[in-house]
Formats: structure tokens, sequence, C-alpha cells
């Protein structure tokens, strides 16, 4: 055999490569690889040139646009000159295997992350490549509190994502059935009936929607219980991982509890703890084109400066096509109950469709129609069917996964995302709930929104058709204020989605069936119409780059050295922090509130009396937020007699157009359902009871007493509610539980409201007494029946309105409007609702 060897001129590691594009063209890649893309090109020379010795860089490039490459060739560079190990993270176990592949193609080197990180990782022979759970749990292989490989250099594949997971990995979580749910239950009993007796009582008969936090001076107080009854469970894996991150920190950490599960996790992950990710030589952070990042700062611990100064293409102008479509937009007819039947029974061609749906509950129509549900369980398999051709003929539904999958071309021709994406853990579903109208709330839920809508076009010639479907979803997308924080090319996308809904509104005017409408538009983008092909080109290039928001940057840099000097006893420092921050930022009073409880919860260790001050001011600027350990005087509402017309004209004016008042009302009517969430139902049916022209409470939730509701109408009288609309609809008896609690809350109105009159409504699908149950009072049902009849009349009346000229209806107008729609208050008192009497 001929030595080759023995041929080869001698040489030094000092001929290796350094610059990206020379390590590409010396690469054992496939034929089909071709030379790189001017986006990959200009970033990886900018990258070389300019930042390749910057601890923190982020690089942001469309979908699409070959990102992958880009980070593997980042850490071959820096590989090659340094020879020291590089890491490649991705959010799961699905792009762990698709990058391997793409490595394996390009003739990268990678190895996965198994048992121990192999030795060629170790000498920085190999890119490691592994998902974020792996890399980043209590038990790493990497190093926690003293890293294992210095000088890692690190790149993280859709780091929002990313960083999810990481946050995750931090939390402990319980399930009830566990003794140390149990235990931590009956441990801050006392204290969470003080934050709403009637949502403990729910969160005691195990309600997915009742939740409580744990005060934050309860917890301060007892920390030693709390880690002695966490310290039983340690050989559970829903604990003995995330106990090693936060077992030190304890204090530093807050406590959500539903009926069903709690979770403990710490108001900011502790990223410093992962000294391996802490002490990196290079962090590389790969996001698509958003406009904002600034939430890295506070997840990731990522500097400001990278936030600010991307690695960005600056020719980038938009990339892949995307019909996007607004269903009921065009005629609300076209529902998602529509929707699934034309879309989810068994096809014969073979496009992917898929749907994504914020909750297995909100999936439950497409599956009733035939699609098929997949889970964290079955989630690879599927995402393989789908680029399978004979597999392609179901369509496959996820909840809850606007990012993390990637289906391109045929694997997905249309993508429906079927309701707005929400909070699913426990410890966002408290924060969303009591951060009403906060921008920066609002700002996760168009991230979220766009992350979905890029989950089938992932390459420069793919496309697809998106479909919104769903009053809420429709409303953030209709809303001028939450369109603003899309990327430009989305933003460009919705503009044009909203086009085609006024071009499809003639059609249907001209006589054409709204669903074929829809059907036909699909089709002339999965068809390739030239015609629609150049109109998307058309409209596409006239995109107008969209300014980075970075509006609450200070904010959150505020946020996180508030944090790290809390957690290092520094208790003055940290409050002087955050008041600062607070004091130069524009918020809404209610986000404002937010913040001056987190301010209270840094004085708390070093002053109990003036954090009890802040966290009664707070309380009283946002009821849903902690109510004061000291307690408050609850403030009746005014039962004077009440002036109808002239706030329901004030309601209507209020909006901008009858547009965006029908897409208000719409998403309140679309929360207010059975088997739907309790939380979302209430606070529906509070804004309600305010569009008709009411004074409206919702005690339990802003006073942490009585019922869930409470509508005064007028000359002593009242509508108490409780809301049991979680409860299936299919269910036949009301149960002893129940009827306690409302029992419960019409003792609190009597003592609240001595002489006044309230009519109690339990909404519940049944009238039906479980055997030995009774009421102490008079109490109405609103059943399935009973709402829906409600809500159309709701809707015929303010369609009424819409149709009018506000201003110029009297009030005798208006009130002929509420007596024709059976919406006086003669009718609301009874015409919805089954009476049930207990003599």
């Amino acid at each position: 055999m001929v030595n080759f060897r023995s041929k080869i001129v001698a040489s030094n590691e000092s001929d290796k490569s350094f610059h990206p594009h020379d390590i590409y063209e010396d690469l054992d890649r496939a034929t089909d690889k071709g030379p790189l893309r001017p986006a990959q090109h200009y970033v990886l020379n900018d990258w070389y040139l300019n930042r390749r010795d910057d601890k923190d860089v982020v690089l942001k490039l469309h979908t699409g646009q070959g990102k992958t490459l880009v980070g593997l060739l980042m850490l071959q560079s820096i590989m090659n000159a340094k020879s020291t190990p590089a890491l490649y993270v991705c959010p799961n176990n699905y792009l762990v295997e698709q990058v391997i592949k793409q490595a394996k193609s390009f003739g990268v080197k990678c190895l996965p992350f198994e048992d121990d990180a192999p030795v060629e990782f170790e000498n920085g022979e190999a890119i490691l490549v592994c998902n974020a759970h792996k890399a980043f749990n209590g038990k790493t292989k990497l190093g926690k509190d003293v890293s294992l490989y210095p000088n890692v250099s690190i790149v993280l594949d859709d780091a929002h994502a990313c960083a999810e997971t990481i946050k995750e990995s931090c939390i402990i979580t319980l399930d009830s059935d566990k003794v140390a749910y149990k235990g931590l239950v009956s441990l801050f009993e006392d204290d969470l009936v003080g934050q709403g007796a009637g949502t403990f009582e729910e969160l005691k008969n195990g309600a997915y929607e009742a939740f409580l936090p744990v005060p934050y001076w309860a917890w301060y107080e007892k920390e030693a219980e709390v880690l002695s009854i966490l310290s039983q469970s340690l050989k559970l894996n829903e604990v003995k991982f995330a106990w090693e991150i936060i077992k030190d920190m304890m204090k530093d950490c807050y406590c959500v509890i539903s009926g069903t599960q709690l979770k403990i996790a710490p108001y900011q992950t502790p990223i410093n703890g992962f000294n391996f990710f802490d002490s990196a030589k290079h962090r590389i952070l790969m996001s698509a084109t958003m406009i904002d990042d600034s939430f890295l700062i506070n997840d990731l611990d990522i500097s400001s400066e990278a936030i600010v100064n991307p690695v960005v293409y600056p020719d980038e102008s938009w990339s892949g096509e995307k019909m996007v479509l607004i269903p009921s937009e065009i005629q609300s007819s076209v529902n998602t109950l529509k929707l699934a039947n034309k879309f989810s029974k068994e096809k014969t061609n073979t496009i992917g469709i898929t749907v994504l749906t914020p909750s297995k509950a909100r999936a439950k129509p497409w599956v009733g129609c035939g699609a098929l549900y997949v889970d964290r369980d079955n989630i690879k398999n599927e995402v393989d069917k789908l680029v399978d051709k004979k597999e392609r003929v179901k369509v496959r539904v996820f909840a809850n996964k606007y990012d993390g999958i990637d289906l391109p071309d045929h694997a997905c021709r249309i993508l429906v995302l079927s309701g707005a994406p929400y909070a699913n853990d426990l410890a966002s579903r408290y924060e969303y709930s009591v951060r009403v109208d906060s921008e920066i709330v609002e700002k996760k839920i168009a991230r979220s929104i766009e992350q979905g809508m890029g989950r089938s076009v992932r390459g420069d010639k793919d496309y697809s058709v998106v479909m919104l479907d769903g009053p809420d979803i429709v409303r953030n997308i209709r809303s001028k204020k939450t369109r603003g924080y899309f990327s430009a090319q989305t933003l460009k996308q919705v503009e044009i989605g909203l086009s085609i809904v006024e071009y499809g509104k003639e059609d249907v005017s001209s006589g054409a069936e709204p669903i074929d409408v829809v059907v036909d538009l699909v089709n002339q983008c999965l068809n390739r119409n030239e015609d629609w092909k150049e109109f998307y080109k058309q409209k596409m290039d006239e995109l107008n780059p969209v300014l980075g928001d970075y509006n609450h940057l200070k904010l959150f840099e505020a946020e996180k050295s508030a944090e790290n000097h809390y957690r290092n006893g520094r208790y003055t420092t940290a409050v002087n922090t955050l008041q600062a921050a607070i004091d130069t930022s524009i918020m809404n009073g209610k986000d404002k509130a937010w913040y001056l409880q987190q301010l209270a919860r840094l004085i708390y260790p070093f002053d109990k009396v003036e954090s009890a001050k802040y966290q009664k001011a707070a309380f009283e600027n946002n009821r849903l937020l902690l109510k004061p350990r000291d307690g408050v005087q609850y403030v009746k509402i005014d039962s004077q007699p009440l002036d109808r017309l002239h706030k329901i004209k004030s309601v209507v004016s209020s909006y901008p157009s009858h547009d965006e008042l029908a897409i208000e009302l719409d998403n309140l009517l679309s929360s207010l359902q059975f088997e739907g969430d309790s939380k979302r139902f209430e606070s529906a049916l509070d804004k309600l009871g305010t569009m008709l022209g009411l004074e409206t409470q919702m005690p339990d939730s802003q006073w942490k007493e009585g019922p869930d509701n409470l509508w005064c109408l007028g000359g002593g009288e009242y509508i108490l509610w409780e809301a049991k609309n979680e409860v299936k609809k299919s269910r036949e008896e009301i149960y002893k539980t129940e009827a306690r609690q409302i029992d419960s809350s019409v003792a609190w109105f009597k003592g609240r409201y001595a002489g006044a009159q309230s009519i109690n409504v339990i909404v519940i699908p049944t009238a039906r007494l479980a055997k030995g149950v009774a009421f102490n009072n008079d109490i109405s049902v609103l059943k399935n029946s009973g709402l829906k009849s409600f809500k159309n009349k709701v809707k015929q009346f303010f369609t009424s309105l819409a149709s009018s000229d506000i201003d110029q209806l009297s009030d005798s107008d208006i009130n002929a409007k509420l007596n024709f729609y059976d919406l006086s208050v003669e009718d609301l008192k009874s015409k919805y609702f089954t009476k049930i009497l207990n003599k």
C-alpha cells in the first residue's frame, strides 16, 4: 500500500484555516452543498474581523438562511485557533439530530453528548451537540460550580427557546399526589386562604384552573420548614435536579400552587450558577430576526451591548413565502369547528397540515374531526412522519409548541395557529394573570405568535399558508400595538393577510360561500398561482426595516442587577437599583404596581414596616396582586341608580373603530365557555358587565374574599357569580363543595351589603343536585344553553350599536335596543338562568 503520509510535507498547527470562509472551502462536504450564501458570507466575515474576541454575540438571520452552518463554522474557527472545547446547544433532541445530520453533510465533525463528554470535545477536536436540558441541569456533567471545561465556546441555537428550557430546569415541580406537595399546602394554608378563600377551596378540590401564590413574606419566614419538607423528597426526579441549583437560594424563589401541582422557581434564572456557561470564552446566541432580544439579559445574563449590536446581514430583505389567512375576518361563520371539519378529515393529498394550539383543550375540535394529537411522547415520530409522503394524510395537532419544531417544504404546506399562545406553566400563568395589559407580557405573546408562524417556512424557496384562527389570536393580529412588536418581515406578511381579508369579503358579498373563498385562496398558494406569487413579491419588496425595540433594556438590566445584589445580601443596593429604573421607565399603572410589589419583596428582609407600605401601594393600584399582610378595607360597589346608557355610549366610543370593538367583543365572548379557563372566564365576565353599563368587581381575585364576580344592577340589586365553567359540559350534578362555596359567598355578600338583594348564580352545566346536597339560599344556574343565549344577545346588541353612529343615538334608542335584545335589568335578573329553590 502506498504510504501517503510519507509523501506529505511537514506542517504545523498554524497551517489550519481560521477564517470561516476558508474552513468551509476545506470541508469534505456533500456534492449538493454549494458555496456560502451571501448572508452567511457576510455575517461570518463580520464576526471574524470584528467580533470574534467578544464574549457575547447575538446572531440574527431569517429562518432558512443557514444559521446552523454559521454557528458550526464559528465554533470550528475558534477550535482551529485555540484548540478549546466547543459546544452546540439546541432546545430539544429533535433539533440535536438535525444539527448532527447537517454537520455530517457539510463535513463538520460533531458528536452527540451521551453519557459522558467524549475526549474529542475536551481536546477541541470535535463539536459536542446536546439539548439544553442535558447541558443545564443540577447534575450537569459540564460543571456547575466549577467548569470542567475552561474556556469552552458555546452556541445556543434558537436562544429564546433554549432560555425557556434552562429556566424550566431550575424549577421544582410537584404534582398534587406527592407528599411534599401536601406538606407545603398544609404549611402555607393560612397564608393561601388570606390570598383568596374561595380559590383555596377550589385548589383543595384539585381544580387545575385554581392557583394562588405563596406570599413572599410567608415564604421568607418559613424557609427552614420548606427545606425540611423538600429534603425528604430528594429521590424524586422532579426535585433532585433543580434542588442542586436552588437549594441554597430558596429565599430568592417564589412558589405558586394550583389544585394539580406546585412550582418553586427562582425570581431570576441563576444562569451564573452554571459555571461552564458563566466562564465560557465565547457565547454565541442565535436568534430569528425578532425585533427585541432584551429578554435574554434576564434569562441568560447576556450583555446589553450584545443585544443592541447583533451580527446581522444588512442587505437582508425577506425570505420565503407565507400566505397569511384570517378566515373569521373574511366571514365570522368560518370558525374553528368549520375549519377543523374542512381540513382535519382524512385526505388523499400529500401535503402536510399542522395545527398549533395553546393547550390540549383547544385541540379538541381538531381531534374530534380526525386530527392526530401530538404530545411529548410521540413528537419525534410524528414530526418524522410529516416528512414521509405516505404519512401526511392525517393532520397533526401540537399543543404549546410555538417553537422547537421545523416543518419545511411538503412537511407543512398549511399551518394553522388555532388560538393565541398563553402561559401554560404555572409560574408564568400567575405573572400573566396579574400583569394585565402589560407591554412586556404582550411582547412575549407577540414573540410566541411570530415563532409559531415560522414553523412551516424554513427556507428562501419554501412556501406555506398560515391560517390564524380564534378571537384571541385575531385580536393580537388586529391590534396595531401588538403588531408593532413583530419583525419587519412578519409585520408585512400580516399586513398582506389583512388585505386578503378585504379581497375575500368582496367575493363573499358577491355570493360566494365563505369557506369556499378560504379554500380557493389556499389553493392559489399551494398550486403556485403566478398572480398570487407576483402580488406577494411586490408587496414584500415594499418592506421597510423596523428599528430594534429596546425600550425595556435598562429596566431588565436593573432587574438583573437588583436580584444579584439581593442574592448577595446587599438589600439596600438592590432596592435603590430597581427603584431608579422604575422611576425612569414608562409603564402603565398596573405594571408599575407589579414592580412596587417586587420592591416590597426586596425591602422585606431589612424593613418589614416599609415593605408593608410598598405592598399596600402595589395592591391599591392593582388588586390582582398580593393582598397586604395586614389586610385592606374592602370598598363596596356604589348601589346608586346606574347611568347605564351613558356608560354604554362611553364604552363604544372608546374603540377607534367598529372593527376593533367587534374583535374585542369576540375575544371576550370566546372566553365565556364551559371546559375553559376559569380565570379567563371571570375576567371576561367582569369586562362584559362594564361594557353593558354596569359597575362590576371580581371580589375573590381583587379583594381575596367573596364571590368570583359581582355586578351591580342599581337600586340595591346585584348579581353574585360563582364560575364553575371549567367543569365538563357532560357534568350531571352539582357537588357539595360547590354548593358550600356559593353559600359562603352569599353569606359574605349579606355581611358586606346589608339590606341589598342579590341574584345568586352558579355557572355550571347542570341544575341537578348530587345526593345530600342542598343550598342554604336561593340559587340560580347559568347552564350552557343560557350562556349561549346570553352571548348571542350581547353580540346582536353591540352589532346593532356598531351599525349606527353612536353619537347620534339617543338614550331612548339605546334603551330600546337593550329591551329588544333582552338585556334590560329585568332580563339580566332572570332571563338566562334556571332557578333552584331550597325551602
